[in-house]
């Protein structure tokens, strides 16, 4: 498993490591610390973590934000090349964002390991979305075309909802290529305990702040039929650089 992301907080790379795991395979995941908290490397619910780079959400321009993921690519790729030569991987899983990361597995691949590049999210659509882009623009052409020799690299592609996955096929990703796996909770997380509130309200809850993905439509969808539903409460939990405006979105909504 290759990811820039946080091991240990990363529920979609996490429930693949170690499900393989109970199934009987060895894995090693590739990942970043959180700063200040774990160490370099251990073991985790049986999995190897490397811990390659820190992580720190504040990246403010698009420069700081490239070199951070350029930085974990040389990384990763030195470091999933040493371990491949010392005991050779039959199969390299690369959860992206970014797009790129998985050539971190070409000499894995050159040497017989199937590649799979996970799509958590839209690469040309998250990076319009973060920095204020518009479709039109180079960069976000750009972005598709490294999307489109990304996924021509790979040996086989999962995107993490149906939508995304009709996205690659309009960008060239044969239909036989993609696998839509979507994100179900892991029940030795999550148990029914029943209801503790008894005020009759009905709720909606969305867990993220991904802006991109329409948060802001479904705030303004709730604001059109609130009237309509009095007792409905829309819940949003997580955080985020949108935050801020999507606050400011619910008091100009009146919500």
């Amino acid at each position: 498993m290759v990811s820039y992301s946080v091991y240990d907080g990363d529920n979609r790379g996490r429930r693949y490591a170690e499900t393989l795991v109970r199934d009987g395979f060895e894995v090693d995941a590739f990942a970043m610390w959180r700063v200040g908290h774990q160490s370099l490397g251990d073991v985790l619910n049986g999995v190897r973590v490397y811990r390659l780079q820190g992580r720190i959400k504040n990246e403010k321009t698009k420069l700081t934000y490239l070199w951070r993921l350029l930085q974990f690519f040389f990384r990763s790729l030195w470091v999933v090349t040493k371990e491949h030569w010392k005991k050779p991987y039959d199969l390299i899983h690369v959860h992206s964002v970014p797009d790129f990361e998985v050539f971190a597995a070409i000499f894995a691949k050159l040497t017989g390991a199937k590649v799979i590049l996970d799509i958590h999210d839209m690469v040309p659509e998250f990076y319009a979305s973060k920095f204020g882009i518009s479709k039109e623009a180079f960069v976000f052409k750009a972005l598709v075309g490294i999307e489109r020799v990304s996924t021509a690299f790979a040996d086989h592609v999962i995107a993490s909802n149906h939508m995304w996955e009709e996205r690659l096929h309009t960008r060239d990703v044969a239909p036989g290529k993609v696998t839509a796996i979507i994100n179900y909770p892991d029940l030795n997380g999550f148990r029914p305990q029943g209801r503790t509130r008894a005020d009759g309200k009905f709720i909606v809850l969305y867990p993220g702040m991904t802006y991109h993905q329409g948060l802001d439509i479904a705030i303004r969808a709730f604001a059109k039929i609130h009237t309509q539903v009095p007792n409905a409460e829309f819940h949003v939990y997580g955080s985020g650089d949108r935050l801020e405006s999507l606050k400011r979105l619910v008091a100009e909504l009146g919500l």
